[in-house]
């Protein structure tokens, strides 16, 4: 059997930018930073945003959260797959 952990973290990278995205150009008007105080937190740290928005290292930084902790529940679910012999991300190939 080929384990590769490409795959939950590809996964992991399309759930994360499937999520975040929405909330970041508020989609369905959860207005998720403005409810929690979340950018004008954010932006006292002035490297990380310009003009009281983040920039790209600051929208980085906003959008780790979503990564690891997608990436943390796909990585899981893909040692679990392998401890039970495959079917979701990989098959047993003879």
């Amino acid at each position: 059997m080929k384990y590769s952990f490409i795959h939950p973290f590809l996964a992991s990278l399309f759930i994360s930018f499937f999520i975040y995205y929405p909330l970041e150009v508020d989609l369905f008007g959860i207005n998720f930073y403005e409810r929690f105080e979340l950018i004008t937190k954010f932006c006292k740290v002035e490297f990380v945003c310009f003009s009281g928005e983040p920039n790209w290292l600051g929208e980085l930084f906003l959008f780790a959260p979503f990564f690891l902790i997608s990436w943390l529940i796909m990585t899981i679910l893909f040692l679990i797959d392998i401890n039970k012999g495959g079917g979701w991300f990989f098959h047993n190939y003879k």
